[in-house]
Order: structure tokens, then C-alpha cells, then sequence
């Protein structure tokens, strides 16, 4: 009878000792899951920051460039760096009328801007918002009597030749006028969207037919 109780508080013990074991392993088991939660959400707040500290940089980069380069030729001077866009694959163009830049975007990123001029903001010369594409149409340079102005590398986004991209203006004969051409970076225009020298043969050169463009 003694030896039959004896195996009963041994099996009990056993028992005990295997369902201390199990709670053990499941506590180990829940902390581990429990941290790596915890550190993926430490790594995403940790990646957050990072970007919004890039982009202050390149912010602060980029205005750097621009006072270096405010002198009377800034007009002259690329403005932005010149991608291979055989390396974009989604190919976009924003157009920011508030703080006068055209941004080259690969989906939402990205990957260079210039310093533009856009409508001067009244009625008649603002640049229309809203979507567009890059159309067919684009030249080396044209001449508007009304405005006395032309530009030289135009390209057309709306209504088929009359909102563009193009350069700085010029007079009747060609020349850059330049007391118009050191406004780049201010609301200037009669609607189309200056560029620097460089930047609007670039754009002229490069940028396909068809390209989504969005100006806010």
C-alpha cells in the first residue's frame, strides 16, 4: 500500500516538474516574440526619423545651392542634376507653383528638382493646377508679339502648344532678356514655366512625350 502511494507523489512530482518545465518554455517563448515586436517597432520609428532627417538635409542642401548661385548669370546655370531617366521607371513630374520648383519623380520619390518660375499669380497669367502629360508638341524656340517675348526649348503640357516648358525669355531678335531672365524662382511668367538655360534644353531633350505631369 506505502509503495503504491510512494508511485503516485512520484508521478505527481513528475508531472509538476514536466508542467513547470512547459510554462517556463511558453513565458521564454511570449519575451521573445515580445521583443522582437518591440525592436521592429523601435527600427520603424528609427527609419522614420532617418528619412525625415534626409530630406531636412537635402532641403537645406539645396537652398545652399541657391544662394551660391543667386548672382546676375543664375539664369545661365543648371539648377538641378540631370538624370539618366533609363534608370526611372515610373517617370512623373510635379510642379510646385508655392515655392516655384518643377520635381522629376520615379513613382513618389524623388530623384532631382529645378528652380522655375511660374505664373505671375493673378487671373490671367496663372499657371493652370491640376494633371496633364507632356504633349507632342516642342521646338526650339517660338516668338509671342502680344508678349514681346519668346523662349528658346519649349515643350507643351496643355492645350496643345499654349502652357509650356521653356527658357527664360527672350526679344524679338533672339536674345535673352535678362531684367525677366533674374526673376527665375519667382511667379514671373504669363502661365508657361520658365527654366534656366540649361535646364529647359535638358528638359526639352530628354523628357519623353506622354510623361505625367501634376502642378499644384
Amino acid at each position: 500500500m506505502r509503495t503504491r502511494k510512494s508511485k503516485i507523489r512520484s508521478n505527481r512530482i513528475f508531472f509538476l516538474i514536466i508542467l513547470i518545465l512547459l510554462l517556463v518554455g511558453v513565458f521564454f517563448l511570449i519575451s521573445h516574440f515580445v521583443f522582437k515586436s518591440d525592436q521592429a517597432s523601435i527600427d520603424d520609428k528609427s527609419s522614420v526619423q532617418n528619412i525625415n532627417k534626409t530630406t531636412e538635409s537635402q532641403n537645406k542642401s539645396e537652398e545652399n545651392d541657391i544662394a551660391k548661385n543667386k548672382d546676375k548669370d543664375f539664369w545661365k546655370k543648371p539648377t538641378g542634376k540631370y538624370p539618366n531617366l533609363a534608370d526611372i521607371s515610373n517617370l512623373n513630374i510635379l510642379v510646385d507653383t508655392k515655392n516655384q520648383r518643377v520635381y522629376l519623380l520615379d513613382n513618389d520619390k524623388k530623384i532631382t528638382s529645378f528652380i522655375v518660375s511660374t505664373g505671375i499669380l493673378d487671373g490671367d497669367s496663372n499657371t493652370p493646377l491640376g494633371d496633364y502629360v507632356i504633349e507632342n508638341e516642342r521646338g526650339d524656340n517660338f516668338y509671342t508679339p502680344r508678349f514681346a517675348e519668346g523662349a528658346n526649348y519649349w515643350v507643351s503640357f496643355k492645350d496643345h502648344g499654349v502652357y509650356l516648358f521653356h527658357s527664360v525669355p527672350t526679344d524679338k531678335d533672339g536674345n535673352y532678356i535678362e531684367s525677366e531672365a533674374q526673376k527665375l524662382g519667382k511667379p514671373a511668367s504669363h502661365g508657361c514655366i520658365r527654366m534656366s538655360v540649361p535646364d529647359s534644353k535638358w528638359f526639352y531633350e530628354n523628357i519623353p512625350t506622354g510623361t505625367p505631369v501634376k502642378v499644384i
